[in-house]
């Protein structure tokens, strides 16, 4: 039994994978984690993938009402990911925030059928001050 990462060409052996974001992703930005038997079959598999996430968006109180503060920080934002050749960014807005749901949806989010959670990995990180 051994682990390891998939080469972009083995990638059509994971069609069983049901992954609803992977169609979203870039190839070059996934990696195949996989788990082979002696004879090289996958028995277990699990996708980690790379992109983009929106979050923390804030507005000077007194910048608010002027359209073009907005506009200008969209646009900035947005070409982050298209510098990647990122075609998705994926962005969140609390349940408890209809204000923002309505936002995201008017900027053409799209809800995902999933919940997602903040995995660590183990390694040290920066602490928020």
């Amino acid at each position: 039994m051994r682990a390891r990462i998939l080469k972009p060409e083995e990638m059509k052996r994971l069609a069983a994978v049901k992954a609803p974001m992977m169609p979203l992703v870039e190839p070059h930005n996934v990696a195949a984690c996989v788990v082979e038997d002696d004879a090289g079959e996958i028995i277990a598999s699990l996708l980690v993938l790379r992109l983009s996430c929106v979050e923390g968006l804030w507005i000077a109180p007194a910048y608010k009402k002027h359209p073009g503060v907005l506009r200008s920080l969209l646009r900035l934002a947005w070409a982050v990911p298209q510098a990647r050749d990122e075609h998705w960014m994926i962005g969140g807005a609390s349940d408890d925030s209809p204000k923002m749901n309505d936002f995201v949806t008017r900027l053409g989010g799209v809800p995902l059928p999933l919940k997602y959670y903040v995995l660590s990995t183990g390694v040290e990180q920066c602490q928020q001050q």
